[in-house]
């Protein structure tokens, strides 16, 4: 079955403003998100996929947040 959703990389190349691995990884524990599933890559441990709306949400909240702080 396949999971549809995004996993952290998948995020970090299709979320604008753009947001680096870490970023996006501290953006999942800050909001909670679960993963729905995770995807077969063949080998290895796969990785968790995460609901894409939840992460546009979580991220917009996030960039909101950035643009009203004042710039240092």
């Amino acid at each position: 079955m396949t999971v549809l959703g995004w996993t952290l990389e998948d995020a970090v190349a299709m979320l604008h403003p753009a947001m680096t691995g870490p970023e996006v990884r501290a953006l999942v524990m800050l909001f909670g998100l679960s993963p729905i599933g995770h995807r077969t890559i063949g080998r290895g441990r796969p990785p968790a996929v995460y609901d894409i709306g939840q992460l546009l949400q979580a991220h917009a909240a996030v960039i909101s947040t950035r643009s009203r702080q004042p710039a240092s």
